[in-house]
């Protein structure tokens, strides 16, 4: 078994069926290329580890460079590990292991002191991380669910946007940058990143608002509508977003995570019900001395579009 960065890797094809057992997603080089051009986190980066046997890729683990802002408001570049996969049959032999190694050996190389990923408890791969070294980020835990299930379906939910209420990535980019001023973790934001989050599907551009204090990110589910992000200057703007979000529903809505707390009183007054408690989980691991606390403080966030 050989460990080789992507860009070293000459035949990737079987990166295809190990994506499809994994995640149920083809990875390809075309679909990555594609990525790549978009992804300027993903852009700079090794972009995985791969270990090669028999010449063709039977594990990967996903690298990535992920621009942060630490506690003083600076740009702190960190690691990201995602899509760890392996081919069933060299399942349980420490190939992901390995790998993993090697890719928070690239991250000490690059000055990086942070490796970030997300998942789920619900999964095993939890547990390995775990064992690993990683730990949640206690701020995430405490991110909330709201939902609210209609009595009746809605006959006929709303489907255009008005141009008034159509998104602005500047506007949106200037009120999101107002509200994470003071706060540290995923709260870098860029147009060009904002626009890579709504072309690879982390919220549905035609079903999201827009209003000048305020905004709401949202895909569909079932014919139910999931409120990704949102955030607003005031109280009657979530109250206003609010509103309107559920128009675009027939059966139901939920929040995940919304992070303002501001944002969830404006979702219970408007009869939402609160679940806490979550299988997606938020991780880190120190790659040296300095701990979370230490470089992001109290006030870490990342918004669930930023999840990788």
């Amino acid at each position: 078994m050989k460990i080789l960065s992507y860009h070293e890797v000459k035949d990737k094809d079987s990166m295809m069926v190990m994506g499809l057992k994994s995640f149920f997603w083809a990875f390809t080089p075309g679909w990555l290329d594609d990525n790549l051009r978009q992804d300027e986190f993903l852009r700079d980066s090794p972009i995985g580890m791969c270990a090669v046997s028999g010449g063709k890729v039977v594990s990967f683990v996903g690298v990535t460079h992920i621009k942060t802002k630490n506690k003083s408001g600076d740009i702190e570049t960190a690691g990201g590990i995602h899509s760890v996969m392996t081919l069933p049959d060299y399942a349980g032999k420490g190939f992901a292991r390995k790998l993993l190694q090697a890719a928070e050996s690239y991250f000490m190389e690059q000055g990086f002191r942070f490796s970030f990923l997300t998942t789920s408890s619900f999964i095993n791969a939890y547990k390995w991380y775990l064992d690993v070294g990683y730990k949640d980020i206690p701020q995430v835990l405490n991110y909330p669910y709201l939902y609210k299930v209609f009595k009746k379906p809605q006959v006929e939910p709303v489907t255009k946007t008005p141009s008034e209420f159509k998104l602005n990535h500047k506007a949106m980019l200037e009120i999101f940058n107002r509200y994470a001023e003071n706060k540290s973790g995923f709260t870098y934001r860029t147009i060009d990143l904002i626009k890579f989050k709504e072309s690879s599907g982390a919220f549905v551009k035609h079903l999201s608002l827009m209003l000048p204090d305020g905004y709401a990110l949202l895909t569909s589910v079932n014919n139910s509508i999931v409120i990704k992000e949102i955030l607003a200057n005031s109280q009657k703007a979530y109250s206003k977003l609010i509103k309107m979000a559920s128009l675009r529903a027939k059966y139901g809505i939920a929040a995940q995570h919304p992070y303002d707390p501001n944002a969830v009183k404006a979702l219970i007054k408007a009869g939402f019900k609160l679940d806490k408690g979550n299988y997606i989980k938020a991780m880190c691991k120190p790659q040296g001395k300095d701990t979370l606390n230490d470089v992001y403080g109290k006030n870490f966030m990342i918004s669930k579009i930023d999840w990788f």
